[in-house]
């Protein structure tokens, strides 16, 4: 049997680090986290699934070490964001418009119109939704995910531009909310988060 890369070690112990940190993240922002919108009951599945969809509502995000939160502008289900955060660069399709979490930070957006629908539920080969975004060498982030904005499951790790997740890794069917969290020295750009077709 061959030994672990060193490269292999450094990955698992930055994934550690990086899950440790969102853990104690989200705990110690308990008391400043913006409350979820109602969304209502679960999606349909087939009436949502097979389209594109893209971030259409801003929760909240860290800026300059503060937290911002945008939820006093929350519009119904498909109608635009209005308020504060309505021209924030992460709202909508791709644009080369960046937002910059530097870490410790986090941001938190919604899909309220099209949310993100597992597309294929017995395999773990087709991606459901992507980060558009790019990240500065030896950052990354934690990817966490809700349906219905006040419970976060973990998902995956961002460690590369652009990259594409799988809701099935959790066994969820769907998911409204995308959490992205940066530890301290990180940082990554992004400019829009799309639910894929």
């Amino acid at each position: 049997m061959r030994a672990p890369s060193a490269t292999t070690g450094t990955n698992t112990q930055r994934t550690r680090s990086l899950i440790r940190w969102a853990a104690l993240c989200c705990v110690a922002c308990l008391g400043c986290t913006a409350q979820p919108p109602d969304v209502g009951p679960q999606p349909s599945k087939l009436a949502d699934a097979g389209e594109p969809g893209f971030v259409d509502l801003v929760i909240s995000y860290t800026e300059n070490g503060n937290p911002v939160t945008c939820t006093d502008s929350i519009a119904p289900l498909c109608q635009t964001q209005s308020g504060a955060c309505s021209n924030h660069p992460v709202l909508g399709a791709p644009d080369n418009q960046r937002f910059t979490l530097v870490g410790p930070g986090q941001i938190e957006v919604g899909f309220l119109c099209q949310p993100i629908v597992d597309r294929a539920p017995n395999s773990d080969l087709s991606p459901d939704f992507r980060i558009v975004s790019t990240i500065e060498s030896g950052s990354g982030g934690i990817v966490s995910v809700s349906e219905d904005g006040s419970t976060y499951l973990v998902l995956d790790n961002l460690i590369r531009d652009d990259q594409s997740f799988d809701l099935s890794n959790r066994g969820l069917e769907y998911a409204r909310f995308v959490r992205i969290a940066v530890e301290a020295g990180t940082s990554l750009s992004i400019d829009a988060i799309e639910a894929l077709p």
